[in-house]
């Protein structure tokens, strides 16, 4: 594998733990607000969750962000290793 070759999967590779680490911390976004916003009237009338699910859906989203940091940082260092 030539060097040039090396560098672009490289990059393609950083790319998408880049977008992989976005698309979590949306989805950790998206859970905290569905949790948040499930204790209006409007959203209870489809969906009701006790106290107890909707700590639940606040953990799974605290998960989500860590997840997503360690992806962000494994394409830093990558980055940093790669240029």
């Amino acid at each position: 594998m030539s060097m040039v070759q090396w560098h672009s999967k490289g990059t393609q590779e950083n790319w998408r733990l880049i977008l992989f680490g976005f698309f979590l911390l949306l989805l950790a976004l998206g859970g905290g607000c569905f949790a948040y916003a499930s204790r209006g009237e409007m959203i209870q009338q489809y969906v009701e969750l006790t106290d107890e699910e909707r700590e639940g859906f606040y953990m799974m989203s605290g998960v989500f962000v860590v997840m997503a940091l360690f992806c962000l940082n494994a394409a830093w260092q990558r980055r940093a290793s790669i240029h």
